[in-house]
This record gives C-alpha cells, structure tokens and sequence, in this order.
C-alpha cells in the first residue's frame, strides 16, 4: 500500500479528478438545465419573493464588478436608460422615486447592478 497511512494512493486518475472538482465545472455542467428552470439556487424553497432573490443576484454581481475593476460595456448602456422591467426591484427597494441625491445615486447603482446582472 504506496503513500502514508489514511491518505489517498498517488496515482494519475485521482489527481486528475480532483482538478476537475470545481464549483465552475459543476455550475458549467448544471447550466442547461437551470436555463429550463431545474436546479434553482434554492431547492427546498425559499421565503425571498422572486424580485429578492434577482436583487441578490445583482448585488453579487456588482461585487463581482468592484473586485474586476472594469464594468461592463453594455451594462453602462442599459444603466443609463431605466428601462421598464427595472421598475417593479425599484419598487421593492423603495428608489423608483428618489427624493435625495444619496437616492438618486443609489437608484443608478441598482439599476446598473441589475444590468451587470443580466436581469433587466
């Protein structure tokens, strides 16, 4: 028996295995079929309305984007026009009518982070 006492044998086939035991192989494997709505990101159900869980996804999206340092071309374009679909995460985030400057601000990011997202 090669190797140390209660570790795995060295051998090709399970060093290649390992490597290839990544979250991106498995979300790259698993994109089919969530883009025909199997494997939600939440399979026992969830209490978060589904505008909650798009604006979850946006915020990690836009914290994607301040560690990249370079935002997205079209994102910047969607950004700037509000487009209609963005109204309804507005909505839930109290910013479809910003009042303040510190408002106004915040009603830009989330509409970029939602276009960084791909959501709207």
């Amino acid at each position: 028996m090669p190797g140390a006492p209660g570790r795995w044998p060295r051998t090709t086939a399970s060093r290649r295995w390992c490597r290839r035991n990544r979250p991106e192989r498995r979300e790259a494997l698993l994109a089919p079929y969530r883009r025909r709505g199997l494997f939600e990101s939440f399979p026992f159900g969830t209490d978060l309305s589904r505008e909650e869980v798009r604006l979850g996804k946006a915020s990690a999206a836009l914290k994607e984007q301040r560690l990249r340092r370079l935002p997205r071309p079209h994102a910047l374009g969607k950004a700037l026009g509000i487009s209609e679909s963005a109204r309804p995460y507005l909505q839930r985030m109290q910013l479809d009518a910003p009042r303040t400057p510190r408002e106004r601000w915040l009603h830009r990011i989330v509409v970029y982070a939602l276009a960084a997202a791909d959501v709207v």
